[in-house]
């Protein structure tokens, strides 16, 4: 038996500097923001398309960095494809233990063989060749106002703001997100992914560089992609510490005390099952964005010859109609 860990939200604490991840959980919810700074995440699942989104990553990282290589594109994308199963296969064996028990093997994970074709094809068009002297993240070479650097955190002058963008291509004045997203329905980029282009602009210009467009590039290579503007940089940072200052004021609340319930802050938030605001707040109407989320009690439970279970609860809260539910 695996031992399994009970998720113990924290009270508000201090946080000295705010990432656009973080900025983007504020935005939504404080509580939400105090769990993504302080709360332990060991102790809930991944979602599994976040396992594979990291691995997706950390592959694109080794094509921009020369990692990638191979005499030939079908050689790269083997290449790619190898790493992709390592990361996946590392990333699973220290997974929570109910994502463990339901897949069994990383290879089970869904859209696990998506993800791997996708980011293959994704990093063989991006591959560059190892780097020969210049080192320090950066990736290739000449000076450096015109070279790329890849995932390299960045501050600003005031120490507020960090992040850690993709890729810098000073040679372009772009800054490159990846995501494996879908793009929304009319293309292009979301807020929130906006938000974080600008917010990672603003930390390039701040350290002596300058980009003017933000970039999302998604594993299926669809690419999306916005000016921006400094002032338009310097005013998402702007936001970005006033919720900062937000999150300051309510230091030493209860977590309970800084949530803010409603279906979009508590849409595909990792706090739903430990906030007691959300169960007592939470109607069947907010299905719709935050997915079908039951408190109550097991009322029996039936095993069929197959192995298969399934439990018949009273539903008392969440969003599903109220009553018999299996």
């Amino acid at each position: 038996m695996m031992p399994m860990k009970l998720p113990i939200v924290p009270d508000v604490q201090p946080i000295t500097s705010i990432s656009p991840t973080l900025y983007a959980a504020a935005r939504k919810c404080p509580a939400r923001a105090t769990w993504s700074a302080h709360g332990d995440r060991s102790s809930l699942p991944d979602h599994p398309r976040g396992l594979l989104g990291m691995a997706v990553h950390h592959v694109l990282e080794r094509a921009a960095l020369g990692g990638v290589a191979g005499a030939d594109t079908a050689a790269k994308r083997e290449a790619a494809r190898g790493i992709y199963d390592q990361k996946v296969t590392d990333l699973f064996a220290s997974a929570h233990p109910i994502l463990m028990a339901k897949f069994r093997t990383a290879e089970r994970l869904p859209y696990y063989n998506l993800y791997r074709e996708r980011v293959a094809l994704l990093a063989a068009e991006r591959a560059v060749d190892p780097p020969t002297g210049n080192r320090g993240g950066g990736a290739g070479g000449g000076t450096a106002q015109h070279r790329s650097t890849v995932e390299q955190t960045l501050r600003s002058n005031d120490g507020k703001l960090k992040g850690r963008p993709d890729i810098v291509d000073s040679a372009r004045s772009e800054v490159v997100d990846y995501k494996t997203s879908r793009a929304p329905e009319d293309g292009g980029v979301r807020d929130d992914e906006a938000r974080q282009l600008r917010l990672y602009a603003h930390l390039v210009n701040e350290n002596g560089r300058s980009v003017t467009t933000g970039v999302i590039l998604r594993a299926d290579r669809s690419r999306g992609e916005i000016d921006i503007s400094a002032s338009e940089a310097e005013a998402e940072a702007a936001e970005a510490v006033k919720k900062l200052e937000e999150l300051g004021a309510l230091v030493g609340r209860a977590f309970e005390e800084a949530a803010t319930p409603s279906p979009a802050s508590c849409s595909r938030c990792p706090c739903i099952p430990m906030c007691e605001r959300f169960w007592n707040e939470a109607e069947p109407d907010w299905a719709e964005e935050t997915g079908r989320q039951i408190q109550g009690t097991v009322q029996a439970v039936r095993v069929t010859s197959t192995g298969l279970v399934g439990i018949d609860i009273e539903i008392e809260r969440g969003t599903a109609p109220r009553g018999a539910g299996h």
